[in-house]
């Protein structure tokens, strides 16, 4: 009779979890991390200070100051495009703005990537 007394003393004193609790706590721990991998993209800034190089100096350059990666055709970059870049603490879409301004290619940043493509509207 003691045991009995014991184990139910012990099983009550346990917080029971049930399906629904541990399906919130998950879903909880996956917006969180979400939310943090989404933010990397909106505060990352750089500083750059490249005088008359190709375009692609300069993405390589981002690349190897960030932890973003470029991806997309380089057949659609002008590869003989001289450009000068000169920033301070500035956010990558900010640059890459600047940098593809009056050019017929587009990006997009999904998480820690940059997809480069052609633009069609403007050619």
């Amino acid at each position: 009779m003691k045991k009995i007394i014991t184990r139910r003393l012990i099983d009550f004193n346990l917080p029971q979890f049930n399906l629904t609790m541990k399906l919130t706590t998950l879903l909880f721990l996956i917006s969180v991390f979400n939310i943090q991998a989404s933010s990397y993209s909106q505060n990352t800034k750089i500083t750059l200070k490249l005088k008359s190089v190709k375009v692609m100096t300069v993405l390589e350059s981002i690349e190897s100051l960030t932890e973003f990666k470029f991806l997309g055709n380089e057949n659609i970059i002008d590869k003989t495009r001289i450009v000068s870049v000169n920033v301070k603490n500035k956010r990558v879409d900010a640059i890459l703005n600047e940098l593809f301004d009056n050019s017929n290619i587009d990006y997009n940043l999904i998480g820690k990537q940059v997809v480069l493509f052609e633009n069609k509207s403007t050619v």
